[in-house]
């Protein structure tokens, strides 16, 4: 029982770990000791050193001066030691926030906040902008949460409003605003889960106007860079919405203390 209530403590501090630094734990330094009976404990091996952590993308954003508000470690791992739900989706997400390829983040991040919004979004709700704006699809018709590009919109807004973040923080094109941006998430998750990666044009695509929309945002995000800077600014914008919610859910939003 005490050795698995370690693995359990250690398991949790990860994950803490993990959420407040924006990616899966990786090796700064290690030591490996031998300690027998009557004896003072030998040193083995250790090294020192590794790779630079990861960042957590919703503490980079800056809006005006506004800063995100901190995470305090402590009181997320008492969090996660008995918010069920919470603890599940941050286990979920370490290992997303540590993917290499951009496109696969997005998939997979997609895949996760999409399964948060079947347990926490109301179904088919109509949707609006925070002015009380009835929002509208591509198509022209009503917007609601029966669809993906819905349920991010839901998710991102609640967030924003439960941790008064302003809904810009998480808008990377300049001069859009958070319905279109919702809009750009979902486009590209489908091309990536459609085709198996995302690719600009002329490259062959099943999806051609999710692919042209999503390439156009990221060309106007890349504000005059390469495409790949917009495309990444995508990825982590949608990495701060994973971010987002969690830290909502660590409030207890979407949980009954156990």
């Amino acid at each position: 029982m005490a050795t698995q209530r370690l693995r359990q403590i250690g398991s949790t501090v990860l994950d803490t770990l993990a959420l407040a630094y924006g990616g899966e734990p990786r090796t700064v330094g290690w030591v490996i000791e031998v300690v027998a009976d009557g004896c003072e404990p030998r040193g083995l091996a250790r090294s020192p050193g590794g790779p630079r952590r990861p960042s957590s993308q919703l503490d980079r954003l800056r809006l005006g001066g506004v800063a995100i508000p901190e995470l305090n470690l402590e009181r997320t791992r008492e969090a996660l030691d008995h918010l069920p739900r919470a603890r599940l989706w941050v286990r979920t997400f370490v290992p997303i926030a540590g993917e290499g390829r951009w496109d696969v983040r997005i998939l997979r991040l997609c895949s996760l906040l999409e399964g948060i919004a079947r347990e926490v979004v109301p179904r088919d709700q109509r949707l609006q902008a925070a002015d009380g704006t009835d929002l509208l699809t591509h198509d022209n018709k009503p917007a609601t949460t029966k669809d993906l590009r819905g349920k991010l919109f839901f998710l991102a807004q609640a967030g924003c409003e439960a941790l008064a973040i302003p809904e810009e923080a998480l808008v990377v094109n300049p001069g859009s605003d958070l319905w279109t941006e919702a809009g750009v998430w979902a486009d590209l998750r489908n091309v990536v889960g459609h085709d198996g990666h995302w690719r600009r044009a002329p490259a062959f695509t099943g999806l051609p106007r999710p692919r042209q929309r999503s390439e156009a945002a990221a060309a106007s995000a890349a504000q005059g860079g390469e495409l790949e800077d917009g495309l990444l600014r995508y990825a982590d914008a949608v990495s701060a919405v994973a971010e987002l919610i969690l830290r909502q859910a660590l409030l207890g939003a979407f949980d009954s203390p156990q």
